[in-house]
């Protein structure tokens, strides 16, 4: 069995509705440095629970921490132990076991079953729902990644790297959820016994639900938890005698029994008059769309009360609209301090004093139209297979095209994966030269039955003139997918007359990594003894730079071969970096965090490149608070 920061697995797997843990004691108030940003509007919803409030140690349990999302989604889940053990923050998925953290929507539990050890105290879950990779890869030594001890300072920096990776609050979703541990040796009250209890809801299968319990039989305090479904996993641990059992769901109105619950065998407890509650509520869809966008908007309402019509007011100047379900384009971008407020009034059925209810729900609109979400635009030219040639008199908006596989070229016959480099060759031509232009390239991934797995932020090109040139994109490819490529035109105004034209030519495909993997680059934060990559650093601390050669023959580090970029650009050169690494060892640098002027740099996301004999190792630091 593998010990974990207060936990002993005992199996390890990932399976649909299952968890991980240390940590009790409450604290008198919640540490600043967790992240929840879950809104009504937000593209991913995500929650993560545990099923009780507090375990015992030297206990095996089942099915204690559980997540759900609602979208496809990357999912990365930290524990931090508690206070006692130094505030330990740890990777938990993906690991070295469960390297996949791509999930549909669902509701997912982690290790079937394991043990709860010590050390007492109060610890934390931190769940992180993302749509593109975020490159926290585990460990290959460790089961799970050791972040270091200092929490506030890594997820400071964790929220620098999202930023970095182009994702607005919208776009990604944070939860957390504590849990305690009682320390092993610890006996119930005198008096008290631990009784366990099964809760059913039959109408509230599907939904989320949660409970609370008026005392346990440890302390004596409430206990919390929720599920998933209408039958709840076994509940230990409850004070033997009358209870009083509440719980509640999302659309429902609450139930509160009181129940008299029996050392001994399991007892079952149903709640079965659960009603659901009024609601008045809008669907949007997409949640977050762009101009030119189709936007669905539906009523979502449950009531008793008879309704007689719902009018839309899109907040835009433009008509309005009646309806249960209506669609609209906005042709204007939200200004970026004040969203679009949606507003549907439903007026109540009533001969003699018709009643109204108004519902506002506030809509940010893009100003970047996207590849598929513009207004049905052609492409004039047809002849160029690559490329995007519009006439003068086309209407301003978006105009797309996949790239043809058959311009994307690799090195070799191996299918790669993980970090690759794509050198992109276009060409590019506007006149009138004061055509108010975008043009950029948005990567995506594909798994063998076409599925996508992933999408990266859009690379813009941008030329300052018309011209050829050359963009270098940085992919993260999934292992068994190919990448493919969609080239955007986005004409904001086109003073014409005149053409607009944008050209891809081959684009070349190479892994930006050293072939010999048993070499690598890495940081090491001394001071929250921490080291791998995306490690966060305070600003001003020493950054230790670590070249690790395990099992490749002699590596040979030239003198001024090691740079620190920052969105591509070399920042600071060290000009005695100087090293022959043998089997085996290591060689360490340090950086100062100051630029070739001498200055010190600013909080944000840094790559650090090394070039050797067996070819170019990166890896990247967050400097944070």
């Amino acid at each position: 069995m593998r010990k974990w920061m207060g936990l002993i697995i005992v199996l390890g797997l990932v399976l649909p509705a299952t968890g991980l843990l240390t940590g009790l004691s409450q604290e008198s108030s919640d540490p600043s440095w967790l992240i929840r940003n879950s809104f009504s509007d937000s593209i991913i919803q995500l929650s993560v629970w545990t099923s009780n409030g507090d375990f015992q140690a030297d206990e095996s349990y089942d099915q204690i921490v559980s997540f759900k999302v609602n979208s496809p989604a990357y999912v990365y889940l930290f524990n931090i132990s508690p206070a006692s053990n130094n505030r330990q923050v740890q990777l938990l998925l993906p690991n070295k076991s469960t390297s996949n953290n791509f999930f549909a929507a669902g509701t997912y539990s982690l290790i079937e079953e394991y043990t709860i050890v010590g050390p007492a105290g109060e610890a934390y879950i931190q769940a992180i729902a993302s749509p593109i990779p975020l490159d926290l890869s585990g460990s290959d030594i460790d089961t799970f990644r050791s972040l270091g001890n200092d929490p506030e300072l890594y997820f400071d920096g964790l929220k620098l790297l999202i930023e970095a990776k182009g994702l607005r609050a919208l776009e990604w979703t944070g939860d957390w959820t504590s849990y305690g541990v009682i320390a092993s040796g610890v006996e119930p009250l005198a008096g008290s016994r631990c009784a366990r209890i099964i809760l059913q809801a039959p109408s509230l299968q599907g939904k989320t639900v949660q409970y609370s319990i008026d005392a346990n039989c440890i302390n004596k305090h409430s206990m919390t938890g929720q599920f998933v479904g209408a039958t709840s996993p076994e509940i230990s641990q409850v004070l033997e005698g009358d209870r009083t059992i509440t719980i509640t769901a999302a659309g429902f109105d609450g139930q509160v029994i009181k129940q008299r619950v029996s050392y001994g065998n399991t007892q079952t407890i149903e709640f079965s008059s659960l009603n659901p509650a009024e609601y008045f509520g809008v669907n949007i869809n997409p949640v977050n769309p762009s101009i030119y966008q189709k936007v669905t908007l539906a009523v979502d309402v449950r009531t008793t009360r008879q309704i007689s019509s719902y009018l839309w007011d899109f907040g835009d100047g433009s008509s309005q609209q009646e309806g249960v379900s209506v669609s609209h384009f906005f042709q204007k971008p939200a200004a970026s301090d004040a969203p679009y407020r949606i507003k549907l009034t439903i007026i109540f059925q009533d001969n003699h004093d018709p009643q109204s209810l108004v519902v506002s729900k506030s809509l940010e609109v893009g100003s970047e139209p996207v590849p598929g979400a513009c207004p049905p635009n052609t492409v004039t030219d047809q002849t160029f297979a690559r490329s995007i040639l519009l006439e003068s008199n086309q209407p301003s908006g978006c105009y797309s095209k996949d790239i043809p596989q058959s311009l994307i070229q690799q090195q070799g016959s191996v299918a790669l994966q993980g970090n690759v480099q794509a050198n992109v060759q276009y060409s590019w031509e506007s006149v009138p030269n004061g055509a108010d232009v975008q043009a950029y390239i948005i990567p995506h991934y594909e798994d063998a039955n076409g599925v996508t797995t992933g999408q990266e932020p859009k690379v813009y090109l941008l030329p300052a003139s018309s011209g050829i040139f050359t963009k270098q994109i940085d992919l993260n490819i999934p292992a068994g997918s190919v990448v493919k490529l969609v080239l955007v035109l986005n004409i904001l105004s086109n003073p014409g007359p005149g053409t607009v034209s944008l050209e891809v030519g081959p684009i070349d495909l190479s892994l930006a990594v050293s072939t010999c993997k048993a070499a690598g680059l890495q940081t090491r934060n001394e001071a929250t003894a921490s080291q791998g990559d995306l490690i966060s650093f305070a600003q001003g601390s020493d950054i230790k730079v670590v070249f690790q050669n395990r099992d490749c023959s002699d590596i040979d580090v030239a003198r001024d071969s090691l740079a620190i970029l920052q969105n591509g650009s070399a920042i600071f050169t060290m000009t005695n970096a100087a090293a022959t690494v043998q089997k085996g060892g290591e060689v360490v640098w340090t950086w100062n965090q100051k630029d070739s002027n001498g200055n010190q740099v600013q909080k944000g996301l840094y790559t650090i490149q090394i070039e050797t004999s067996q070819g170019t190792y990166t890896t990247r630091a967050i400097i944070a608070k």
